[in-house]
C-alpha cells in the first residue's frame, strides 16, 4: 500500500518538473545595429550568456566598451544596443532627481536639471549639467542643507511610528515616537512628536512606567534650583555666559556664530542642567587655493559673515566676482568688469597689492551671531593705496601742505604683514583679517568706540585702535545688608536685574529689590513683593 502511495506521488511530480523545465524559454538572436555578437547564433538557450562589442564611432548602451547580456526566459537581461560613441549615459547623482530618457542615454549636447532631495540643496546652486563629447560637464552635488537634522535621537522604551528610517530629515520634518506598553509620556499619552528646527531636533519624550503613581511622578519630577547645586558650568562651544544669576545662567554665542535653542540655562534638583543652546556656525570660508579656477585675486584666505556679500578682485585688471555666503555655503559669479561703485551697500572689495581696496564706512560687523553698524575708516585713491597724512587723516577743505612738505609726511597703507603682531586692543578680538586690514569686535558686556578697521602704514605703525569700554555695572550682593548674599551679579548698561530680599511679609512672601544700570552707574529700588514690581509701584 505504501509503495503504491509513493508511485502515485511521483506520478504526480515528474511531470512539475517537466513543465519548469520546458517554461525556460530560449531566447532569439538579438538585433545589433553597429556591432557584433560572440558567440553569433539563432537563438540561445535559457541562461546563455553573449558578449558584444560596437563597431567604430559607437559604444555599448552600458558602461565599458564591451558588454555582456544574458537570456532569461527567452528576454534578455537587457537588450543589446549601440549608440554613438558622443552620447552619454544616464548619470549617477546621490539624493538627486532629474527627468530621465526613455530611451536610456542621452545625445550630445542634451542638458539635464535636477532637483535635490528633502533636507538636500545643490552645492553652489549648480543644478545643470550637459553631455559633451560622452561625458557629463560639472555634475551638480546634493548636499545635507544646513537646516536639516540627521537621524533622531534614540529614546529607551519607544519607538518612531509612521515614518521608515532615513538618515536625513527637512528642515520642520515631524516624527512621532510611540511609547512601548506599560509606558506612557507626560500627561498619560503614549505618543508625543518632535521637529527638526534649524538642523537640531526638538527635545524628545521620556517613557515612564505606567505604573509610577501620579503622586510619585510628581515628586520624582526635578525641580529647578540654584546654579551652585550642578557644579562646575557648562561648556557651550563657541559661546560664553553673559550674564549670572542665583537660578539660572544666560549664554551669548561668539562673533560669526548664531544661537540656535535658548540661551537660559537652568539647574534641576537632580544636580544635572537644562538643554544647552548651541552655537552654529554662521560664515563662510572663501580659500583661493580651492577655487582656483576662479581666478581670485586673493593673498590669503578670506571670512564673510552669513548672508554677506563682498565684490572679490580677479586677476583680470579691473574685473571681479561678486561673492556671497548663504547658509554657509560659498556662491560667486564669474568674473566680470568691476562696475562703478560696486562694493556698496554693506559689502566691499577686498584690497591686495596694486587694487584699490573700498571701505562703504557703513560696512557690518558681527556681534553674537548678528551684526551692528559699524563706523568705517580710511578711504581709497588711485595706484592701489589710500594717502594719508602723518597724523594719519586726510587732509581736508581750506588749502593744504607745500609738495614738498607733504612728501616728507605722507604715508601709505598696505598690507598688515608689513606692521607685525597685531595691535592688542583690551577686551576686544580681531574677528576678520584682510590683507589690508584687521577688525575687531568687542567682547561680551564692552563697548565699542573709535574705528572699527584698523591699517597698517607704510612706515611699519598700526593706524588708530578701537576702544572696548565696560558697559556694565555690577552689584555685590554681599554688601547690602537688605539683600540675600548670592556673590557679584553683572548688569548690561541700560538693563535691570532682579535680586532676592532678606524680608519676607507674613505670608513668606519673598521680596526683590531692582537695580538698574545706567552708564556704568548702579541704582538699587527697595525691597516689594512680586506683585508691586510687576505693578511697578516700588
Amino acid at each position: 500500500m505504501c509503495v503504491r502511495y509513493l508511485g502515485f506521488v511521483l506520478l504526480v511530480w515528474f511531470p512539475v518538473v517537466l513543465h519548469a523545465q520546458s517554461a525556460a524559454q530560449s531566447c532569439r538572436a538579438p538585433r545589433l545595429n553597429g556591432g557584433y555578437l560572440v558567440p553569433e547564433q539563432d537563438t540561445y538557450s535559457h541562461d546563455t550568456t553573449l558578449s558584444y562589442g560596437c563597431d567604430d564611432g559607437m559604444k555599448p548602451a552600458v558602461e565599458g566598451w564591451w558588454a555582456t547580456s544574458t537570456c532569461q526566459n527567452g528576454s534578455w537581461s537587457h537588450e543589446p544596443r549601440c549608440i554613438d560613441e558622443k552620447a552619454c549615459l544616464p548619470p549617477d547623482i546621490p539624493n538627486a532627481k532629474y527627468i530621465e530618457n526613455q530611451s536610456g542615454w542621452y545625445r550630445d549636447g542634451h542638458k539635464i536639471r535636477i532637483t535635490c532631495d528633502e533636507g538636500y540643496e545643490p552645492k553652489y546652486r549648480h543644478v545643470t549639467a550637459k553631455c559633451n563629447g560622452g561625458t557629463w560637464t560639472s555634475l551638480p552635488v546634493c548636499e545635507k542643507s544646513i537646516n536639516a537634522c540627521g537621524e533622531p535621537p534614540k529614546i529607551p522604551h519607544a519607538v518612531i511610528i509612521h515614518q521608515e528610517y532615513q538618515e536625513v530629515f527637512a528642515a520642520d520634518s515631524e516624527v512621532q515616537y510611540e511609547c512601548e506598553d506599560g509606558y506612557t509620556v507626560e500627561g498619560a499619552d503614549t505618543t508625543k512628536s518632535i521637529f527638526c528646527i534649524y538642523g537640531n531636533w526638538t527635545e524628545g519624550p521620556t517613557c515612564k512606567s505606567s505604573s509610577t503613581s501620579g503622586s510619585n511622578e510628581r515628586t520624582s519630577r526635578p525641580q529647578i534650583t540654584t546654579v551652585d547645586h550642578c557644579g562646575a558650568y557648562p561648556n557651550v562651544p563657541n559661546g560664553d555666559v553673559v550674564e549670572r544669576d542665583q537660578t539660572f545662567l544666560k549664554f551669548q554665542c561668539n562673533a560669526f556664530y548664531t544661537q540656535v535653542g535658548l540661551g537660559t540655562v537652568v539647574c534641576y534638583s537632580d544636580g544635572t542642567w537644562s538643554q544647552l543652546p548651541i552655537c552654529k556656525e554662521a560664515f563662510c570660508v572663501l580659500d583661493p587655493a580651492e577655487h582656483v579656477g576662479a581666478n581670485f585675486r586673493l593673498s590669503g584666505v578670506e571670512y564673510l559673515k552669513e548672508g554677506e556679500e563682498k565684490h572679490i578682485p580677479c586677476i583680470q585688471q579691473d574685473y571681479s566676482s561678486r561673492v556671497q555666503c548663504t547658509n554657509g555655503k560659498i556662491h560667486f559669479t564669474q568674473c566680470m568688469e568691476t562696475e562703478p561703485g560696486a562694493g556698496q551697500n554693506g559689502s566691499a572689495e577686498v584690497g591686495t597689492a596694486g587694487v584699490n581696496t573700498t571701505s562703504t564706512g557703513s560696512g557690518i560687523h558681527p556681534e553674537g551671531g548678528g551684526s551692528r553698524p559699524g563706523t568705517g575708516h580710511g578711504g581709497s585713491a588711485g595706484g592701489g593705496h589710500t594717502t594719508l597724512t602723518g597724523n594719519g587723516t586726510k587732509p581736508v577743505g581750506g588749502g593744504s601742505a607745500s609738495s614738498s612738505e607733504e612728501k616728507e609726511i605722507q604715508l601709505q597703507i598696505t598690507t598688515i604683514t608689513t606692521c607685525g603682531n597685531h595691535p592688542v586692543v583690551p577686551n576686544g578680538d580681531v574677528v576678520e583679517k584682510n590683507p589690508m586690514f584687521l577688525r575687531y569686535l568687542c567682547a561680551a558686556f564692552h563697548k565699542q568706540t573709535g574705528p572699527e578697521r584698523v591699517e597698517c602704514y607704510s612706515n611699519g605703525k598700526w593706524s588708530e585702535t578701537p576702544t572696548c569700554k565696560a558697559a556694565f555695572c555690577s552689584v555685590d550682593t554681599g554688601r547690602y545688608s537688605e539683600l540675600i548674599s548670592a556673590g557679584v551679579k553683572y548688569i548690561k548698561d541700560g538693563e535691570k536685574a532682579r535680586l532676592e530680599c532678606v524680608h519676607q511679609d507674613e505670608w513668606w512672601t519673598t521680596h526683590y529689590s531692582v537695580a538698574r544700570c545706567n552708564d556704568g552707574t548702579v541704582t538699587l529700588s527697595r525691597c516689594c513683593s512680586w506683585w508691586h514690581l510687576k505693578q511697578d509701584v516700588c
